[in-house]
């Protein structure tokens, strides 16, 4: 398949090798006409991944309200005589996912100076942490049980404090040996390690928490890198309402609070409790700024506390089956086809979670026309420039002009939101791609090369404007059929969308480009194979890319071996960085550097550029062999022309010009 058929149509995302067979639910719309640009098993439910917090955000804002604040109320029981609480002071949670997070517990000082304003001095009961507006099921029975216990599936209580994890501080030791628990920060008083992370020979994080809420048994297991000192593993809190419970107790009486008895925390749901008096009610940031947190950084604390928070207020005390019931019949009923929909968490870490592309499109729609429009877009991360997009579309056309949330599991990579197009028109948009044979980032490059030409295929792009698009390849492809081979992961597969202009002259262009990332003593073989000695690195193929009957940009597909060391093609010469250096390098960085310097390369003066591709001409002095369909000769290399010809003089003294194809090095 050429890559003008690529461009076409949705068939990049339908035939690629990583894609193709994938369990897929695709749905592009134009906001502003209503047209559908593409569409594929639309109404099919896939796991959503974290793209599943959309439901869950845009419920919250729509029916609390972009200024809504999560309150947690101190309130007293018994009465207060002389400066003594005859009775309990308790903490009242009411779900805020941000109390204490990030480790900025500050508002401790304000309670203590609301305890005191109240009058109290002592304290004859205790400080009890009520976190009854839940039911005591703080684990989510949908999730995985190998997720129970680390900190991105903690459990979702009233109260909820540090982000309901903790920094477990170890001591790498020796190969073979078992790594140390030195702390927890924060200090978790009772809690109790059977730790089996052992050091290894690696260079990556292999531990891994485990664990139930309430219980104060926690499990290690895994692998660390041997003699790197002390580092961190992250858990989730046992229990993260007596923790703060015990930090007040103790700022208590550090101010001189005397309270007679030890905290403690109230799990369980009991309408026939003793009348409490209130005495301060903390608020959270408004709901606008914590849905930042949860979209932009992907934050399922914070997602699970919304959704929990929205079963609370269904009934009490809150359960996960009554926020299931809600989220699904509040979309229903703003007429998102909702029906088919499985949705058993509000974060998306439930394997069993499914949602359809066009379910999603059209929850972006009415978020997109709701008064709450402006919080909802500020939320969601943007391509290129800011949290779980950042990685998507960067140096690209595309960058700063997709707003929205992505999801990632392992074989599953999808995305949800809105493209800004050049000519002032939106498109919503629901790409969920799961199952597939590759990485996730492997994926994310298949759907970046789908939207981008999916674009460019509308002729939504000022024809002025450099487009850089870059992404790993199975294969490259051009004009004549050539291929690439590569080693998934270990090469440099990309394609480079330029402005129109001569082909030849961008095929030079790109040639000198490549040389300048790697430098010396690479050259290039006429008319742009990238070559060390008689070996190849790396080659561009080029194509026009037609937009009606016109020409509107052409494709460099550029192939460079990086660090791929065994090849199992045909190809007689391949060679790769790794084998010429012995060095492994960064592929994205490798990426981004040949962008800049392919830029770079076209803001300079054509005869310069010409001047930079004939000096660095492989053979380009003395006497080699050559073949053409009359036989072997020995010529030397005069010069490459404009149109993109090579002149060569044979030991006759006779001049040939040849196009491409039409003559071969003998190497």
């Amino acid at each position: 398949m050429s890559i003008l058929s690529l461009i076409l149509s949705i068939n990049i995302l339908l035939t690629h090798p990583i894609t193709g067979q994938a369990n897929m639910s695709v749905y592009v719309q134009n906001l502003n006409t209503g047209e559908v640009i593409d569409s594929y098993r639309e109404e099919h439910v896939v796991p959503p991944a974290s793209v599943m917090k959309l439901l869950t955000t845009g419920a919250a804002l729509e029916i609390m309200g972009p200024g809504f604040r999560f309150p947690t109320i101190l309130e007293y029981t018994g009465s207060i005589q002389n400066g003594v609480l005859n009775g309990d002071l308790y903490i009242r949670g009411g779900c805020d996912p941000s109390l204490g997070w990030q480790g900025k517990n500050g508002f401790l000082t304000q309670w203590v100076k609301a305890v005191r304003a109240a009058g109290i001095q002592r304290i004859n009961g205790a400080v009890i942490a009520d976190m009854t507006m839940l039911d005591g099921e703080a684990q989510n029975p949908n999730w995985l049980c190998e997720d129970a216990g680390n900190y991105y599936a903690p459990g979702i209580f009233a109260l909820n404090y540090y982000g309901n994890t903790m920094n477990i501080v170890l001591q790498s030791g020796v190969p073979g040996s078992v790594a140390t628990v030195v702390k927890t920060e924060p200090k978790v008083p009772d809690i109790r390690f059977i730790n089996r992370i052992r050091c290894d020979k690696i260079t990556y994080d292999g531990a891994f928490v485990s664990g139930l809420p309430y219980s104060n048994e926690r499990y290690l297991t895994g692998a660390v890198p041997s003699n790197l000192g002390t580092f961190g593993v992250k858990g989730d809190l046992p229990n993260p309402g007596l923790l703060l419970a015990r930090h007040f107790t103790t700022r208590l009486r550090e101010a001189g609070i005397e309270v007679k008895k030890e905290p403690r925390y109230e799990p369980d749901y009991f309408p026939m409790q003793l009348p409490r008096r209130e005495i301060y009610t903390h608020y959270s940031e408004p709901l606008s700024e914590l849905l930042k947190e949860t979209n932009m950084n992907s934050n399922n604390l914070y997602a699970e506390a919304l959704f929990r928070y929205l079963g609370a207020r269904y009934t009490l005390p809150g359960t996960i089956h009554n926020s299931q019931d809600l989220l699904k019949d509040y979309w229903r009923r703003r007429g998102v086809t909702i029906q088919n929909a499985i949705i058993k968490d509000g974060c998306g870490l439930a394997p069993q979670d499914a949602v359809s592309a066009k379910a999603f499109v059209q929850l972006l729609t009415i978020m997109y026309r709701s008064s709450n429009a402006d919080a909802w877009i500020a939320s969601l991360p943007v391509s290129g420039q800011s949290g779980t997009l950042k990685s998507l579309c960067p140096n690209t056309a595309l960058e700063g002009r997709i707003h929205a949330k992505s999801g990632t599991i392992a074989g599953t990579k999808n995305f949800a939101g809105y493209i800004d197009a050049p000519n002032g028109d939106t498109w919503v948009f629901a790409i969920l791609i799961n199952s597939a044979p590759a990485k996730a980032r492997n994926i994310q490059t298949v759907i970046q090369q789908y939207l981008m030409r999916e674009l460019l295929a509308k002729g939504e792009w000022p024809e002025e404007e450099l487009f850089l698009y870059a992404g790993y390849q199975t294969a490259g492809r051009g004009q004549t059929g050539n291929g690439w081979e590569s080693e998934p992961d270990k090469n440099l597969i990309c394609s480079i969308l330029l402005p129109n202009k001569n082909l030849y002259f961008l095929n030079i262009a790109v040639s000198v480009a490549i040389i300048r990332l790697i430098g010396e003593p690479f050259t290039i073989k006429w008319p742009n194979d990238i070559y060390y000695r008689d070996k190849k690195l790396a080659g561009i193929l080029l194509e026009n890319a037609i937009v009606g009957s016109t020409v509107k940009y052409s494709i460099a597909g550029v192939g460079l071996n990086v660090n791929q060391t065994k090849f199992t093609s045909d190809a007689p010469n391949p060679v790769s960085l790794k084998q010429i250096t012995g060095k492994t390098y960064d592929i994205d960085q490798l990426m981004k550097d040949l962008f800049e310097e392919v830029k770079a390369v076209l803001n300079e003066p054509e005869e310069r550029i010409w001047s930079n591709y004939k000096d660095h001409l492989y053979r380009r002095e003395g006497w080699y062999a050559y073949e053409d369909q009359n036989g072997r000769f020995e010529a030397r290399i005069i010069d490459v022309l404009p149109t993109g010809e090579i002149v060569l003089k044979d030991k006759q003294g006779n001049e040939r010009i040849y196009h491409f194809k039409q003559i071969r090095y003998v190497l």
